[in-house]
């Protein structure tokens, strides 16, 4: 699964998940789709959260 692909299923725009992590918004989208370990894995907690969350 890509990076966007990601970022969608989460329901977050790149520009929230630069807030979120405390980043520069610049920095998420020079990452293309080869986002680092650390921001895959928030989003697929984040993914997971959602599918318990009422």
């Amino acid at each position: 699964m890509t990076f966007t692909d990601l970022l969608k299923r989460a329901g977050i725009s790149k520009a929230e998940l630069a807030r979120k992590l405390g980043m520069n918004p610049r920095s998420i989208s020079a990452w293309g789709e080869d986002a680092p370990r650390y921001a895959v894995a928030y989003l697929e907690l984040l993914i997971e959260f959602n599918r318990y969350a009422p």
